[in-house]
């Protein structure tokens, strides 16, 4: 997560994450690819974001994850919010 700071994604957190299941939640502030449409969209807009966890969490773990953001700064959520399954 540290990477994406530095490459100015956003500030993401892990709220929760259970490696037994693979599953959990991420939260990041300011994401680069919702910001341009802060409370403007009817929809998620976080897709390259949920497209690199979805990769990178299933190489880490080596089995199939799916990723979805169920809050959007673009749809007028405070944050953008990621469930892991």
């Amino acid at each position: 997560m540290a990477e994406r700071i530095a490459k100015g994604w956003g500030i993401p957190e892990i709220l929760e994450f259970d490696e037994g299941k693979v599953e959990g939640a991420i939260r990041i502030q300011d994401l680069f690819e919702c910001l341009p449409f802060k409370g403007q969209s009817k929809e998620a807009r976080g897709n390259l974001f949920r497209g690199y966890l979805t990769g990178a969490i299933s190489q880490l773990y080596n089995r199939r994850v799916t990723v979805l953001e169920d809050e959007c700064i673009a749809k007028g959520d405070p944050y953008c919010k990621f469930s892991i399954k």
